[in-house]
């Protein structure tokens, strides 16, 4: 299965899903040059580091699942400008 995530992302991405080396995760980079027929995985980070940007999942196709990184979705890290509307 593919992972995706709209750049830039964190840089430890492509190291974690190099690490599992299970063979069933491949780290595919940028999710907008993503090709959206394929199984993949998005990482959503929001608000994005290091441009403080709030970021909706950019594939939105059938064959997918989001993960949310929320790790700075935080009043004090960044102003969250509108509410969450994903499950967490």
């Amino acid at each position: 299965m593919s992972i995706v995530s709209a750049a830039p992302f964190y840089s430890s991405y492509p190291l974690i899903i190099d690490c599992l080396k299970s063979g069933l995760y491949k780290w595919k980079g940028d999710a907008s040059k993503f090709n959206k027929d394929d199984p993949y995985i998005e990482l959503v980070t929001s608000p994005n580091n290091p441009d403080g940007s709030i970021r909706q999942a950019v594939v939105n196709g059938s064959g997918g699942i989001l993960v949310h990184d929320l790790a700075y979705y935080w009043p004090q890290y960044t102003p969250i400008s509108f509410q969450a509307n994903h499950d967490i």
